[in-house]
């Protein structure tokens, strides 16, 4: 779009009462909401501008001006919810000093990731689709927040192993795929299995269980200690 349309669009934004003064955000936001909803339903390829700035009530001109096309409003898109996870990861997972710590400083992650995917499915399901294309559009945004977010868990689990805290022999990258991924599939899963399952994160009951198990498996695993069968004696 020339520069010329784009000051047109500020102009007839001005005297249309979309926008004055502060009130530039909340154009802002709109197109970020509407963005939200068609990327999420329809994908980045199936979404056009003109269908963001019908839902936004906005003109058409504006996705331009403030993001410089569909490309920018879709990393927009992104970006807040990638910062925010980001640090949410970096205020609960410094290192830990002891067992206890370490429990609770997991405890606190997985119930701040269920919240963001409870809180944020259209988006949840935005950045797993960018995943599974190979991060064609927000590879950047993916590596400033995302990939930091993987990072706080590896340094946590790393440092937590050098101080005896975890076990040593269990290689920290698997574990924080492990833990991830998990997390991430329960995100990304969760329509299928609510409808397969009746399972779902957005029931707080539900929540709450997998905020009590997820852990004690992770770090204890399935085995019912002291209740193998014995061996009979012969």
């Amino acid at each position: 779009m020339g520069k010329a349309k784009v000051r047109n669009a500020k102009k007839e934004e001005a005297k249309s009462g979309h926008v004055s003064g502060a009130a530039h955000e909340t154009t802002k936001q709109l197109l970020i909401s509407a963005g939200i909803k068609l990327f999420a339903a329809q994908g980045y390829a199936g979404t056009s501008v003109r269908e963001i700035s019908e839902l936004a009530n906005v003109n058409i001109s504006l996705v331009s001006y403030y993001f410089s096309g569909k490309e920018g409003l879709y990393k927009a898109c992104l970006d807040r919810f990638g910062r925010e996870n980001l640090e949410l990861a970096e205020r609960i997972l410094h290192p830990a000093e002891n067992t206890e710590e370490v429990r609770v400083r997991l405890q606190m992650f997985i119930e701040q990731m269920l919240v963001c995917y409870t809180d944020e499915p259209e988006l949840t399901a935005i950045i797993h689709r960018e995943c599974e294309l190979g991060l064609p559009i927000a590879r950047d945004i993916f590596t400033q927040t995302f990939l930091k977010v993987f990072e706080c868990l590896l340094k946590f689990f790393e440092s937590a192993a050098k101080k005896g805290l975890i076990r040593k022999d269990i290689d920290p990258f698997i574990a924080t795929s492990l833990f991830i991924g998990s997390l991430n599939q329960l995100g990304r899963l969760n329509s299928l299995n609510e409808k397969l399952f009746d399972f779902s994160i957005q029931v707080p009951a539900v929540r709450k269980k997998l905020e009590e198990q997820i852990l004690p498996i992770f770090l204890e695993g399935l085995s019912a200690r002291g209740s193998e069968p014995k061996e009979s004696s012969k």
